[in-house]
């Protein structure tokens, strides 16, 4: 195997990789518009690229901050975050409507972030029926909480964050 060929594989195999992370995180991002849409809010195309910039700088930022702290952590803490990480979006996957009950449950006490979290169309603060550019940022920012902790993880991991970025600026805009 020639060198270009090589670098062109890991290139490639780095494309793979961003585009796979980010159809993963974009699912949530999917599922709460979709939901705020079966319940009649409707989205305008500028709130609708906000949401996917916003959904794409979280994951960008925890990514970075992953992939700077990774040179400053014993292999051991890796290993311990990124199983945790797993474990935690895992559960939290397993035990969706168990979550989404306990933070509705206990709404009056956590943050609106929490609370679209649990509820996606709650971000429709105003109940205007459109999600304005603010509400679209709330929505997107609640819907990238596990994005964000898988960002981390993978950044720390060595994993392709800028080319996973960008994908999820993509996909997450398909997604809205």
């Amino acid at each position: 195997m020639l060198w270009g060929d090589f670098v062109m594989l890991f290139s490639m195999g780095s494309v793979v990789h961003g585009a796979t992370l980010a159809l993963a995180v974009s699912t949530d991002v999917f599922v709460a518009f979709f939901g705020c849409g079966g319940r009649g809010i409707g989205l305008k195309r500028r709130t609708a690229v906000v949401s996917a910039v916003v959904c794409s700088c979280i994951f960008l930022v925890f990514g970075l901050i992953g992939s700077v702290a990774t040179p400053f952590v014993p292999d051991y803490i890796e290993k311990i975050v990124g199983f945790a990480t797993l474990m935690i979006i895992g559960l939290t996957r397993v035990f969706d409507r168990a979550v989404k009950a306990a933070i509705r449950h206990f709404r009056k006490r956590l943050s609106i972030l929490l609370k679209v979290y649990a509820e996606p169309e709650l971000a429709d603060l105003d109940a205007g029926g459109d999600l304005s550019i603010r509400e679209g940022v709330l929505l997107a920012s609640a819907t990238s909480i596990d994005a964000a902790i898988t960002a981390l993880g993978s950044g720390m991991s060595g994993a392709y964050v800028a080319a996973a970025a960008v994908f999820t600026v993509v996909f997450s805009f398909v997604a809205v």
